[in-house]
């Protein structure tokens, strides 16, 4: 039906818009791995030809198992950390060290290396640059989704996003991976003194308390890794949405010495493994000649372009990309864009961690959260198309002013 919610007619361009979130919404159980999301990845592919791009395919890898379902990796650690406090001791000591050791992510040592692997898939689409070593621009986009889970009410989403914001004033927020981490820190220190202390009765008492706090958070881990996953309408089909409809400009106002590249990414919510799986393709890509613009959760009330941002380690975009950020933003016709520092993590921080320039772009409510974030009201009919439509209308300007300077600097 071609109606708002609030009974008004759509635009033509807004009632696509709406098309391509409702039908990527369509799509059940699109998780990293699952069928859904493979089904979501030949969705968007066929729509990339349908704009016209002339090279599209999909793209599988396999993430590193250590990257499982986000929920399963926290009820895993906070599993081995809460009986580690219970049983006390060296042995419990261990455990707990294991677990502190690598819920921070490392590369070996890490348990989450005990859940099983899966297959992703991503769906990329490519305008071919006239002549050799053209300069880039790189749409992007994730495709899946994650579960509702209990962690993600929004109680408890405001209750974080308010204490994270008003306790890092002047300093990035601190992301909810944060939370783990700082407790399996503090059981190690607990751990330590009782060995320190082995009589001391309030020492036991603390170890216990915070062994039963891990195993609340590994229950919440646990229901969060088994509940449905949220119908995806802003996060992020409508992200998809906004970079198909860059895209489709792109692919005819870009110099003809400018490649495009428009990549739907799999796996984004289990640690961008999508973005890092197309990166490793390409990693003779000149640095200084390649532009990443992201798309993340766009269907909220306020548009940004993100400063920082990182669930747990944060990484900081160039001051080179936040000045050409700020440029577009007071020159666009699109409204107020404004900066923000980003408590969760988006697939651009993926080529701004190897040097390439990057742009972020993301809406959030007024708790600093996007809407419905990971809850099952996460549907298409909740979407601020116009969010939408300017963020894809932002991208173009972007893309068009680095393509014609071959760079971002002023």
């Amino acid at each position: 039906m071609n109606r708002a919610v609030n009974g008004q007619p759509r635009s033509a361009a807004h009632q696509r818009l709406f098309d391509w979130i409702k039908g990527l919404e369509s799509v059940p159980q699109r998780f990293a791995g699952s069928p859904g999301e493979r089904q979501s990845a030949e969705l968007v592919a066929g729509w990339m030809r349908e704009l016209g791009l002339p090279q599209v395919d999909t793209e599988t890898f396999s993430p590193p198992k250590r990257s499982g379902r986000s929920g399963y990796l926290l009820a895993l650690h906070t599993f081995l950390a809460g009986i580690g406090c219970l049983l006390g001791g060296w042995p419990g000591t261990l455990l707990v060290l294991l677990a502190a050791w690598s819920i921070r992510g490392p590369r070996w040592l890490n348990i989450g290396a005990l859940l099983p692997g899966i297959r992703s898939v991503n769906a990329v689409g490519r305008r071919p640059a006239r002549g050799e070593n053209p300069y880039r621009i790189i749409l992007s986009a994730h495709i899946d989704t994650n579960q509702a889970g209990l962690i993600f009410h929004p109680w408890m989403a405001n209750t974080f996003a308010t204490r994270a914001t008003a306790k890092n004033r002047g300093k990035p927020p601190r992301g909810p991976n944060s939370i783990p981490v700082r407790l399996a820190i503090v059981a190690v220190v607990l751990l330590a003194l009782s060995l320190l202390f082995p009589q001391s009765l309030p020492l036991t008492i603390a170890r216990w308390l915070m062994g039963l706090a891990l195993l609340v958070v590994c229950a919440l881990g646990l229901q969060w890794a088994l509940a449905k996953t949220t119908p995806g309408a802003n996060d992020n089909a409508s992200a998809v949405a906004a970079m198909l409809q860059a895209a489709e400009k792109l692919n005819r106002t870009l110099p003809e010495d400018t490649e495009l590249w428009v990549v739907a990414t799999g796996a984004e919510e289990i640690g961008s493994r999508g973005m890092q799986a197309f990166m490793n393709r390409h990693p003779d890509w000149p640095k200084q000649r390649c532009y990443f613009i992201n798309f993340e959760s766009v269907g909220s009330s306020h548009l940004h372009y993100a400063l920082n941002e990182g669930a747990s380690k944060k990484t900081h975009y160039s001051n080179a990309s936040n000045a050409f950020a700020a440029r577009i933003a007071g020159s666009t016709v699109q409204g107020p864009i404004t900066p923000v520092e980003l408590m969760i993590g988006t697939d651009a921080r993926v080529p701004a961690r190897r040097g390439y320039e990057a742009l972020s772009l993301v809406s959030l409510e007024a708790n600093q959260v996007p809407r419905n974030y990971h809850r099952p009201n996460d549907i298409a009919e909740y979407i601020e198309l116009d969010t939408v439509q300017r963020a894809g209308d932002f991208a173009v300007e972007a893309a068009l002013a680095a393509a014609a300077n071959k760079g971002i600097d002023a």
